[in-house]
């Protein structure tokens, strides 16, 4: 998976899958262990923690949580309130026990108290607090705390019920504590009055009150997830239970952001982000399952740390700050999660494999390129933000492809990528038509102000395609061929050719089957479940096979075409669906061919059996 790092989704009512946008620590997990998250180098992948499922944008254990909501925040049995992100740490306001229901004067009552607040102290000096309404007429109770955070009756330090003394609020003097901190608890001596309840706390010696919670305050925070697009998924319980810095992807500590540990509340184990270090860094607004970014007033994003929408955080992109003069840093926060993906069809689905390594940078420097000899992969325009009429329209496909990553797209998209139509292997070559990326990215900075980011790729997945003979109905399915040149495989094959035939017009020749792993691809960048994938050639006709079998009856030895993914998924046991598209070998009058059930070929119904799956 691209290394980027990626981020979930609080709302303020629900949390949403695909995009999965749970907040996920950087999504820098896969990178680090294997140490290619240097000098501002990305692993390619999903955006999804482990995969940012949104079709690849879910990031975490929980399949399809894609944010989080702002409102039914808790804590230590009390409500939050103002919740939300503030550059890059979440923020809360304390508010009150749920209400009493009913009369109730007690002072051990557990309802109807409200936050005062936080004081720092002494250690074993002797102070006093006084809290309550007692000048706007209403009766008051006060409870203190050891610490930052409220306590039941039976834990306090001191507490008061004495009333108002005129318009004096009850005080209550102690000694403070180890911890060098108090929280101060304030009620209405009677309950089911009208809102609001117009509280003062008084510290002496006078000392600072902090009703905003911070820090390790927010441990046991309690909110809701949505399962599904926001906001009109199901709702699941989370809860934090830890906190620590951030570590840039140059690898010095992030003084602005903070990451939390997120697990169900029901268990108080499943965690929302996979991994051994399954913390999330917070974000406003939240992601669709195509990849778009909206702003939101209702859920905030917990990004967990192995998707992109961390990653590009935690590489410099924070959406919250000023930028460069010309620079959005939302904008490139929002274009960096597609290209960390290889979200080339800009809706949300990558088109890479688990572990490519890239260098990602921009027109400002702000992550500047690495000269480490990757060649260019793509660049990418700048991708605005917003929503309209439900819909947004600001996803972008890149401007331009390599040649070597054109070879593992389908032609002008082949109906899977409506924003990838400049094809320059079928375009006309007129001026304006489309262009591969041969020129250096500098070039195309400068060439179009909108043209905003780079990728430098060092492996790119394989396409696997199915070539037709121009004379007689033999194929020949491989990775082995280019389909960016004249000569794209060898001589007799089909090349860029739409044939009509009966008023039905076929794909484009040869047909785009699907993505796999290349056959140079590093072994420790295999997944466990990676099986290999050969070409062979029948010793009497020269005629060609793709199987996974290294011989076959009658065809000499095969070279490696590639990787692809053993049926290990299709058992009940397996936790991660099959991709989309199915590799068969089948047969017509004896003779083989390897294609998916979704591109079936006339007369080849034989099924002899399932080699695997491809990765895209």
């Amino acid at each position: 998976m691209r290394s980027v790092r990626v981020v979930v989704v609080v709302v303020a009512s629900l949390f949403v899958p695909a995009l999965a946008a749970c907040v996920v620590e950087e999504e820098l997990g896969e990178a680090e262990q294997l140490g290619t998250l240097n000098q501002g180098t990305l692993n390619q992948g999903t955006l999804n923690q482990g995969t940012l499922n949104q079709g690849t944008l879910n990031q975490g254990s929980q399949d399809g949580v894609w944010g989080v909501t702002l409102a039914g925040w808790s804590n230590s049995g009390m409500a939050l309130t103002a919740t939300g992100v503030s550059a890059g740490k979440l923020a809360a306001t304390w508010h009150k026990s749920p209400a009493c229901g009913g009369p109730n004067t007690s002072p051990m009552r557990t309802c109807d108290w409200y936050g005062g607040g936080v004081v720092t102290c002494a250690a074993g000096a002797t102070v006093s607090v006084a809290a309550g309404a007692c000048a706007a007429g209403v009766r008051s109770m006060v409870r203190v705390c050891a610490g930052a955070k409220p306590c039941a009756a039976t834990a306090a330090l001191a507490a008061s019920d004495a009333a108002c003394a005129g318009a004096a609020n009850p005080t209550v003097s102690f000694r403070c504590p180890a911890v060098g901190s108090y929280f101060a608890m304030v009620a209405p001596k009677n309950v089911g009055l009208p809102a609001p309840f117009p509280y003062t706390v008084k510290p002496t010696p006078t000392a600072t009150v902090r009703r905003t919670l911070g820090g390790a305050q927010f441990d046991g925070t309690t909110f809701d997830g949505v399962l599904g697009v926001a906001p009109d998924g199901a709702l699941i319980r989370y809860r934090v239970v830890g906190r620590g810095a951030a570590t840039l992807a140059t690898g010095a500590l992030d003084p602005f952001t903070d990451l939390y540990r997120i697990v169900e509340d029901a268990d108080g184990t499943t965690p929302l982000c996979a991994g051994a270090d399954n913390r999330a860094v917070p974000l406003t607004g939240r992601w669709r399952g195509d990849g778009t970014f909206v702003d939101s007033s209702t859920h905030v994003t917990l990004a967990c740390r192995i998707g992109v929408i961390a990653k590009c955080y935690l590489h410099g992109y924070r959406p919250w700050a000023a930028g460069p003069p010309g620079a959005s840093m939302r904008d490139l926060h929002q274009t960096c999660t597609r290209a960390a993906r290889a979200d080339f069809c800009g809706d949300g689905t990558s088109y890479t494999v688990t572990g490519t390594p890239i260098d990602l940078y921009d027109r400002f420097n702000v992550s500047a390129p690495v000269a480490d000899g990757k060649p260019l992969e793509a660049i990418w325009a700048r991708e605005g933000t917003g929503e309209t009429s439900g819909e947004n329209s600001y996803g972008r496909a890149p401007v331009c492809l390599s040649k070597r990553r054109w070879d593992s797209m389908p032609y002008e998209g082949g109906g899977l990528c409506p924003g990838l139509t400049n094809d320059p292997r079928v375009d006309n070559g007129e001026p304006g038509s489309a262009r591969y990326c041969e020129d250096s990215a500098a070039a195309w900075f400068a060439e179009n102000p909108d043209n905003v980011i780079a990728t430098d790729s060092g492996t790119n997945g394989a396409g696997l395609w199915r070539w037709k003979k121009i004379v007689g109905v033999d194929y020949r399915t491989t990775a082995a061929c280019t389909t960016t040149g004249p000569d794209a495989c060898q001589a007799g094959y089909l090349f860029g050719k739409q044939l009509e035939v009966f008023g039905y017009e076929p794909p484009r020749e040869p047909v785009f089957l699907g993505g796999m792993y290349p056959p140079d691809q590093p072994a420790d960048l295999l997944p466990e479940n990676a099986i290999p994938l050969y070409t062979l050639r029948h010793l009497t006709t020269g005629e060609h096979l793709t199987t996974t079998d290294a011989t076959f009856p009658g065809y000499g030895p095969g070279t490696l075409d590639g990787y692809i993914l053993d049926d290990s998924c299709e058992e009940t046991s397996a936790t991660v669906p099959c991709p989309a598209k199915r590799l068969d070998l089948v047969y017509k009058d004896g003779d083989y061919l390897t294609t998916t059930p979704l591109e079936p070929v006339l007369g080849y119904t034989g099924y002899v059996k399932t080699l695997g799956y491809l990765l895209y």
